[in-house]
């Protein structure tokens, strides 16, 4: 996942930073508050000639690009087989049809994984990412080369159990976040709050399953990131403005500002 930052430059215009950089996060099972967690891998393969499959060479290697794809069918009978094997369920038969430009997925419990012909990957067990590696030390249609072992992944049952996630994780800390990202040095200095949104929730996103489902698209940090910003505001912390083009615009408020809302509560 890209790392979002945000830098202010000496004009006062920010300067959005972003990060490719893979994040290799230990693990740490007390991150689910009781949940299952999981690991997101990704297992470094290689299909003999799959690379001349994809490429326009002009003809000049259309043997290698022929076996190539001979060699990816192979591969995906064969992985399936190895995981199958193993006690994993297809998720899906779309992948045997050659023009659907699917790969194979496969499930054990909460685990998944996505079979291409580069990476095998997906979230498993944590005690299990080496012993699925070695299913693949004998495969013939492919050689694993690395084992790229990033992230925790919290299996949640719902939406509302996903949304208590975030409050266990971010409530005690969420409001120094949007401190950061909306602290300016002038009273007439605002920023956006489309744009602080978005970088919030890119800041506060965790990484989780749904238990049973292939996919979540529920976008939970949206909303939870949104909570954060109206519950600011309803407490006093931010500072409203209307923009161009009627944008909505918000900054942090400043000492003297914050004195004198600690004055007026203590009253």
């Amino acid at each position: 996942m890209a790392q979002i930052f945000s830098k202010e430059n000496p004009n006062g215009l920010n300067e959005l930073i972003i990060d490719m950089t893979p994040r290799h996060e230990p693990y740490d099972r007390q991150r689910g508050f009781g949940r299952e967690v999981l690991r997101n891998v990704y297992y470094r393969i290689e299909v003999k000639n799959y690379t001349y499959t994809f490429a326009n060479y002009g003809g000049k290697y259309e043997r290698e690009a022929q076996q190539g794809r001979e060699n990816t069918c192979k591969y995906f009978d064969e992985i399936v087989a190895i995981l199958q094997a193993a006690g994993w369920t297809l998720a899906t038969e779309k992948w045997r049809n050659e023009h659907s430009g699917s790969c194979p997925q496969l499930i054990k419990g909460n685990q998944k994984l996505y079979c291409h012909p580069q990476s095998i990957s997906g979230c498993v067990k944590a005690d299990e990412v080496d012993d699925i590696a070695r299913l693949f030390t004998k495969a013939k249609t492919f050689s694993h080369y690395h084992t790229d072992d990033y992230r925790d992944v919290i299996v949640t049952t719902d939406t509302a159990d996903e949304m208590k996630l975030y409050h266990q994780t971010y409530d005690a800390t969420a409001n120094h976040v949007l401190e950061e990202l909306t602290t300016t040095k002038r009273r007439n200095l605002y920023k956006n709050e489309n744009d602080v949104w978005l970088r919030l929730f890119e800041r506060l996103s965790i990484d989780t399953k749904r238990a049973g489902k292939i996919y979540n698209f529920d976008h939970v940090e949206q909303a939870y990131a949104n909570d954060i910003i109206q519950k600011a505001k309803a407490d006093g912390w931010l500072v409203e403005a209307k923009g161009r083009n009627n944008s909505h615009l918000i900054r942090w408020i400043n000492k003297a500002e914050q004195r004198k809302m600690e004055f007026t509560t203590q009253k």
